[in-house]
């Protein structure tokens, strides 16, 4: 099996640029109403797919049931493989995820 190249031109060029301001808006917008962490990374997950304009795939990996260390988990590698995918970015991830978790809510 071929490993996809992800930093190669071809699919660089196809990927949507991603700035830091508009990560973060989706992020504070997960977070409303006080989110648990699983539910958040969830609704991450969910605006960056309509923000990306494709169907989100990641129904299944939410946080119910017994599974919920598991599924959380996989719903952090989603994340990031989406990014990394589909997404030019320049900025610290991780460090703007936990930042906007930890924003006072605003409604």
């Amino acid at each position: 099996m071929t490993m996809l190249d992800y930093t190669s031109p071809a699919v660089t060029s196809r990927r949507k640029r991603l700035t830091r301001s508009q990560f973060e808006q989706i992020c504070l917008r997960a977070a409303r109403n006080r989110t648990i962490s699983d539910q958040y990374i969830r609704r991450v997950l969910t605006h960056l797919c309509r923000w990306l304009g494709i169907p989100d795939h990641f129904e299944t990996l939410s946080p119910t049931g017994v599974a919920i260390r598991e599924n959380t988990h996989a719903m952090v590698i989603a994340l990031y493989q989406l990014l990394e995918k589909r997404c030019r970015y320049d900025f610290d991830v991780a460090q703007v995820l936990n930042a906007c978790l930890e924003e006072p809510d605003e409604s």
